[in-house]
Parts: structure tokens; sequence; C-alpha cells
């Protein structure tokens, strides 16, 4: 999803070619799909779980069984990855 972005942002921005039209239309049919398609996984694994996975997102926090968390947090890690 961050690399359809990044087209778009790049594509909507010096679009002066026919090319760059094409690619952007593609790249936003693309992120609606992968979209769409991130929160039907969503819906999937809510329903069955009966987690709140969207509010987990939202705050940060996450409910369960007591010593079913995490040992340490790590919060560098999360910067690696993006």
């Amino acid at each position: 999803m961050f690399g359809l972005i990044t087209i778009l942002t790049v594509t909507g921005i010096g679009g002066e070619w026919e090319i760059s039209e094409d690619v952007h239309e593609s790249a936003a049919i693309g992120l609606a799909v992968a979209v769409g398609l991130h929160r039907l996984g969503l819906a999937f694994h809510t329903v069955p779980q009966y987690e709140n996975i969207a509010g987990a997102r939202a705050t940060g926090f996450k409910t369960g069984p007591i010593g079913s968390g995490l040992s340490s947090a790590r919060p560098w890690a999360g910067l690696i990855v993006i």
C-alpha cells in the first residue's frame, strides 16, 4: 500500500505525460482493491475471533487474558519496519 500511495503521489504531481495518467489510474484502482481486501481480512479475523483489532490499532491496547501480553515492548522495532 505504501508503494501504491507513493506512485499515486508522484504521478499525480508530475502527471504531464499520457503514461503517468495511465499509471496513476491503475495505481488508484490497485489501492482501492488493496484497501478493500485489507478491510475484508480485518472482518474475517474479527468476527470468528471476537477481537476488536481495529480498536487495538487505534488505541494501541488490546484486551486479553492476564499473562498473554508481550514480555517486553520494543517501540523502535516499529520504526525499522516503516
